[in-house]
């Protein structure tokens, strides 16, 4: 029923998105005589004001907006909770000069810790052939956005056990004029307990 629930979510924001809010970001920005991507802010509220890896919502909320326009130039900020710290000026400007912003709200767990992945900075690379399935969120049963190939060059920024949230560095020779659609960023699994390693560590 989780499951459910979560791609009742999905199907719901992505309707969201592709309905009312990124057509009223259009509208916003010709209003303003503004030309090229939209700017589109992402904040989360949440306690102190110390940055923090990003939520699987505000991950989501990203992944759809690339999806849907590419072009779009997303920025994430934290703001805290407390109303006696008040807004950066460059944050103050970011959220001025955006077309569209999504406020989110860092939940957290009955112990009190947040639910959130841990930062991660290395480079990967496919080492299972043909190649690895690149997912929306890290779970098996999560909806699969496209496949990464043998060779292809990959950035982890953040973790949750065994996943790794990447970015798509670089493809091996020909392989994207080959592929007409290959995602820029997903989650994919390190190592499986069948197949073994699925994606290696690169050392500088």
């Amino acid at each position: 029923r989780a499951d459910e629930r979560q791609a009742a979510f999905r199907a719901a924001l992505a309707r969201a998105f592709a309905l009312h809010m990124l057509p009223a970001a259009w509208r916003r920005r010709a209003a303003r005589g503004g030309s090229g991507g939209l700017n589109i802010v992402v904040a989360t509220i949440g306690e102190g004001a110390q940055a923090k890896p990003p939520s699987q919502t505000e991950l989501l909320i990203v992944s759809m907006i690339s999806a849907l326009i590419p072009s779009a130039r997303v920025s994430r900020l934290l703001f805290a909770s407390e109303p006696s710290l008040p807004l950066l000026d460059d944050d103050e400007a970011a959220v001025e000069e955006a077309a569209l912003l999504i406020l989110t709200w860092r939940m957290q767990d009955n112990a009190g810790v947040s639910i959130e992945n841990t930062a991660e900075d290395r480079n990967y690379k496919v080492c299972y052939s043909p190649g690895v399935r690149v997912r929306e969120t890290p779970s098996r049963r999560a909806t699969t956005v496209g496949v990464w190939r043998w060779g292809e060059s990959l950035h982890a920024s953040w973790r949750q056990g065994r996943w790794l949230h990447c970015s798509r560095a670089k493809a091996p020779d020909g392989l994207a004029r080959r592929r007409a659609r290959v995602p820029s960023s997903g989650w994919v699994l390190e190592e499986d307990e069948r197949l073994g390693e699925l994606i290696s560590l690169q050392h500088a």
